[in-house]
């Protein structure tokens, strides 16, 4: 599905989007587009609400810390994995799979 336009985001940036029924957090972080589920594996809570600092989106609610790239929970250990969907460029253009 076409999510927008690559000048839509710049580095650091990121947004909530309703996917197919599914709540995915689409963004860009050095120069990489990410689409990640927007709920945290600890609580569920939203991770759009979250901070970005590099790779690492921590959880607003109690602390978690994701790696957008890859889902991996850095923080605390033993987490799931946040689910990761594929981000492909076409024409300017951005389009996410779930």
């Amino acid at each position: 599905m076409a999510v927008g336009s690559i000048v839509d985001f710049q580095d650091g940036d990121f947004r909530p989007l309703r996917i197919q029924g599914l709540s995915v957090l689409v963004g860009m972080v050095r120069n990489r587009y990410f689409a990640i589920s927007n709920a945290c594996p600890h609580a569920g809570s939203l991770l759009e609400r979250g901070s970005l600092n590099g790779e690492e989106l921590t959880c607003p609610r109690h602390g978690a810390v994701i790696n957008v790239l890859d889902g991996r929970c850095v923080v605390p250990e033993g987490l799931p994995q946040v689910p990761c969907y594929q981000i492909e460029v076409d024409s300017g253009r951005l389009y996410v799979t779930v």
